[in-house]
């Protein structure tokens, strides 16, 4: 008969393990099978566990496990949390074990009775109580109640195991984990009874809260002052709750969890401002956010600094996380214009679509009649493209209905981007770029600089594919493009174009080539052809006059020699085969002019059909160009050690003969009086122009480029030994060339060309142009020298030049205003002489430019057009929220003040402020806005603004 106390300390320690059983909520197969595990021998067991010493740590849990499993009869395993070995008169309780924990615990002496927790498969069995014959006390079943998944538990201060209440409390970063569960906090109960956790706050030595309940499942993260929940019907019941969605952060004085995952509020607050007391916020009567998606409200008011406002609604849809692109009513802008009036801009309707496309159809309407359509919308198809499209169409109303000349002009305008995604078809691509429409549409529409002043605009959609022949790569390409001049309303398309070519091969290089490369190796032979089909006109004609187009093929092949002696000497010649094909030839005679019977003026008469020309054109290049370098050393300079100067002359000579095919098979000839003939070509105006050349061509090209700089001592190094180069001159070239076989004007212009930096701060840039032949009286250059005429006072005419110079000033110190609050309130005296330095910058960007090419006839002489700007831009920071920037510049011929832009920005954390103006001027305007950074929020503003500028 086994005594009260033997019975009642074996029942407890069954009651440990039970516990550690239920928290694991696993039950061996082989229990539900009926199945037994074998009588241990005591003997070897009690022999091992003498061997180990009386406490046992938890690293030498391993060695602990790997002992006892090499016992017969007996399968020892470990809990998350704890391993506990009943033998005799000895209980051994290893904790910690699998947390990495390195607490211990000492043997605690009890009657005779052996208690083997065995493990078989990694599943844990029932703790059984055994007599010293090996016969089942009191078996122990595992409770229904049981969670199905462990719970790993653990805490940095303590863990108090309450065996009579049944509860465990952690102390100190306590952590729970179940399933996808986890819950962090100062404090925590773990209830086993009723498997509830209760959480809460602990607080520092101010009394301050710390670790606050910190709750985490597959729907999100919660952070609250007190939270209870409950493992079994995974509900739960929070005070002070705070979690952060992807679109904003919610807040819950009360907050009850549902095992949905749907979520109860009680006097909730809903913000983008992610601070604990948000600047501003949605009081939010009572709310449900359903499955971490949709947050539903009651009647919720706005809260701007902790001051309510009258701006409330009934019910309210907050999108916290927008599973899939949901439609709804675009709210339009309010717009004040001089010239449209008051009107509503961008109002309309968005059509979510799917992760795919979407679509936005909005609206603008003015008080003086004017309107305007726009649809714009964005696609995408993930590992393949991604693109978006605009298209607008708008009629703008001139003047008024009482006034003569008030009209009405309509315009439209297509925006287009298209990409593809390089991995998608590695061996081509396809991308478009469009910007194209009515020429008077950005003069009409644009609000922003940058359209408005931009008189150009380019289009161009693509494609491309590459593969190989053989060894040899391939490249085919064909694209649309568009080219528009929205100032002369002139228009050039290319629909299409083509281009196919072969990379260059060398057909006479050796497959198998060893030692020194043959002459013959540098031979190299390549192939293009391009097919084209092009228009220029007015854009008013450009899809009403088929008879403007202008088509043609051509192909050509050219082998080239390559040949370079001594690096400085390179000679390439070179052989063309170039072939044309066109559908349409030009004929050209004198006759009577259509206005004037009695006047004779030229006609080009236009012969269609399919004509094919070709030539062989051979190309001789020579070049030189060595390399010159002076030197100076400086023996007594204390700075300066020395200075270089390189030269680098370019002598190059080009020959092309007149080759091959007869000259006159391509040229014509007519009658401009009755003695004299003019020579044209029939292909005079086609895309790529006559193959052949009628005269042969001989130019010898000369060219001078310098460059100085000097070498001083870095007075940043600290030996004082160091040395760094200085650009004095980064280039100063000249260039020239002579026609060996024009019959007149042979000599070439004067070209001039520089660069410098001074100080690294100062950039200058000078372009000129000279001129060496002298005018008639209608100002046409005659074959005479400049320099031979009597009256004139200089060898060459400048007939353009430009000068431009740029500096760039910044400030030094960039200290941040948040470093100078801390100085002050470490040191208040600091105040007194810390200045906080304001970010800065400042460009200066000055232009001179020169033309004379305007010939007076009656003066007898060149006027000059001069055009002189300055243009100054840059921007400054208060204080680390508040930024300005501006951009204008003075015209000095005009004297007046360019295009002028001031941008004023202020953060206001969660929101932001900025106020865009163009002072003065013709463009006269301002916009203020005040708006909340989130895009959840985007129609979340406040807006003013008005321009006092008329586009017509």
């Amino acid at each position: 008969m086994v005594s009260f106390r033997v019975i009642f300390l074996a029942l407890a320690a069954s009651w440990l393990i039970g516990s550690c059983s239920l928290l694991r909520g696993r039950q061996d197969p082989r229990q539900q099978a009926g199945d037994s595990l074998p009588p241990t021998d005591s003997a070897a067991v009690r022999a091992a566990l003498d061997s180990l010493p009386q406490t046992v740590a938890a690293a030498d849990s391993a060695a602990l496990l790997a002992l006892l499993d090499s016992l017969p009869g007996l399968a020892a395993g470990t809990a998350d949390t704890s391993l506990a070995l009943w033998r005799g008169d000895t209980l051994r309780v290893v904790a910690g074990m699998v947390l990495g924990r390195q607490d211990t615990f000492p043997i605690s002496d009890l009657p005779a009775a052996e208690l083997v927790w065995a493990d078989s498969a990694g599943v844990f069995a029932p703790p059984r109580v055994l007599d010293a014959f090996g016969n089942d006390l009191s078996p122990l079943e595992i409770s229904p109640d049981a969670v199905e998944q462990p719970v790993v538990y653990a805490a940095r201060d303590s863990m108090i195991f309450d065996l009579e209440s049944g509860k465990i409390y952690l102390y100190g970063a306590g952590s729970v984990q179940h399933k996808d569960i986890s819950l962090k906090a100062g404090i925590i109960e773990v209830d086993l009874d009723s498997n509830l956790l209760h959480a809460t706050y602990a607080t520092d030595s101010l009394g301050k809260p710390i670790e606050k309940p910190d709750y985490t499942d597959a729907g999100g993260s919660y952070t609250a002052d007190e939270m209870s929940y409950n493992f079994v019907t995974k509900t739960g019941l929070a005070k002070g709750v705070f979690t952060e969605e992807s679109s904003g952060f919610l807040h819950g004085e009360v907050t009850k969890m549902h095992p949905d995952g749907s979520v109860h509020l009680l006097h909730g607050k809903f913000t983008t401002c992610e601070l604990e007391h948000p600047h501003f916020y949605f009081e939010l009567t009572k709310a449900k956010l359903i499955s971490q998606k949709l947050l539903v409200s009651g009647p919720f008011y706005m809260v701007l600094g902790g001051v309510p406002t009258p701006l409330a609604l009934p019910f309210g849809l907050f999108p916290v996380k927008q599973a899939e692109k949901l439609s709804g009513f675009l709210i339009p802008a309010v717009n004040n214009e001089q010239r449209r009036g008051r009107g509503l801009t961008r109002g309309g309707y968005y059509f979510g679509g799917n992760e795919h496309i979407d679509l936005a159809l909005t609206a603008d309407v003015f008080s003086l009649g004017s309107w305007g359509l726009r649809a714009n919308s964005n696609y995408a198809a993930r590992y393949r493209f991604r693109g978006s499209a605009e298209m607008t169409y708008t009629r703008t109303v001139l003047g008024d209905r009482s006034i003569p000349g008030y009209t009405t002009a309509n315009s439209y305008w297509l925006n287009w981007n298209h990409s593809q995604d390089p991995k998608a078809r590695p061996n081509s691509s396809f991308s478009a770029t469009v910007s194209a429409g009515s020429s008077n549409h950005q003069q009409l529409t644009a609000l922003d600089a940058q359209n408005y002043l931009s008189a150009q605009f380019n289009s161009s959609v693509a494609y491309s594919r590459s593969g190989t022949f053989g060894s040899t790569p391939w490249n085919l390409s064909s694209s649309l493009r568009h080219t528009q001049n929205t100032q002369t309303k002139i228009m050039t398309m290319s629909l299409p174009e083509l281009v196919f070519s072969i990379n260059r091969i060398q057909p006479f290089q050796r497959f198998n080539q060893s030692g020194e490369r043959k002459w013959y190796d540098n031979f190299s032979l390549r192939y293009t052809a391009s097919l084209r089909n092009q228009i220029t006109a007015p854009d008013s004609l450009i899809f009403n006059s088929p008879e403007l187009f202008n088509n043609g093929f051509q192909h050509n092949i050219p082998l080239e020699f390559t040949y370079r002696w001594k690096n400085f000497v390179n000679f390439t010649p070179r052989l063309d085969y170039t072939g044309v094909l066109y559908t349409r030839q030009f004929s050209r005679a004198m006759a009577p002019s259509p206005t004037d019977p009695e006047q004779l003026a030229l006609d080009i008469d236009t012969l269609d059909g399919f004509v094919y020309a070709h030539a062989f054109n051979p190309t001789f290049n020579l070049a030189l160009n060595p390399t010159f370098y002076g030197m100076y050393q400086f023996t007594r300079a204390k700075r300066v050690q020395a200075m270089r100067h390189m030269v680098i002359p370019n002598l190059g000579f080009s020959y092309k003969p007149s080759f091959g095919e007869d000259p006159d098979k391509y040229y014509r000839y007519y009658a401009v009086n009755d003695s004299t003939q003019a020579r044209y070509s029939i292909f005079e105006g086609a895309l790529f122009g006559t193959p052949l050349q009628y005269a042969e061509y001989g130019n010898l090209s000369f060219s001078l480029a310098n460059s100085l700089e000097m070498k001083v001592l870095d007075k940043k190094d600290s030996t004082g030994q160091a040395t760094k180069k200085v650009r004095i001159i980064e280039a100063l070239n000249m260039s020239t060339g002579y026609n060996l076989f024009a019959d007149s004007l042979r000599l070439g212009d004067l070209n001039l060309n520089g660069r410098t930096s001074l100080f690294e701060l100062l950039n200058i840039n000078m372009v000129a142009n000279f001129s060496p032949y002298a005018v008639n009286e209608l100002g046409a250059r005659v074959d005479q020298f400049l320099w031979e005429v009597e009256q004139s006072d200089a060898p060459l005419r400048l007939s353009s030049a430009n000068i431009t110079a740029g500096i760039t000033f910044k400030s030094k110190a960039l200290l941040a205003f948040e470093k100078v609050q801390d100085r002050l309130r470490q040191d208040p005296e600091a105040a007194r002489y810390a200045q906080a330095q304001i970010p800065w910058d400042l460009r200066l960007n000055y232009s001179w430019n020169y033309s004379n090419t305007t010939f007076n006839r009656e003066t007898q002489e060149f006027e000059p057009n001069i055009n002189q700007t300055l243009n100054f831009s840059g921007s400054f920071s208060l204080t680390p929220k508040w930024n300005t920037s501006f951009n204008s510049g003075y015209d000095f011929i005009n004297k007046r003040l360019t295009y002028t832009t001031l941008n004023i920005t202020r953060d206001l954390h969660c929101w932001q402020m900025s106020l865009n103006m163009v002072p003065f001027g013709s463009r006269r305007s301002y916009v203020f806005q005040i708006n909340a950074k989130a895009g959840i929020l985007q129609d979340l503003k406040l807006d003013r603004n008005r321009s006092w500028f008329d586009n017509f």
